[in-house]
């Protein structure tokens, strides 16, 4: 799961992991957007 989520190259997202590709949205969208 490690390499899955951590260290694979997602090719859509720029070739950054899953993990990153989530962090930066959320970082893009800041905490207002969030649910609560």
């Amino acid at each position: 799961m490690d390499w899955y989520n951590n260290r694979r190259l997602l090719e859509r997202q720029g070739h950054i992991p899953p993990a990153e590709a989530e962090k930066a949205y959320y970082a893009s969208i800041g905490n207002d957007d969030l649910a609560a």
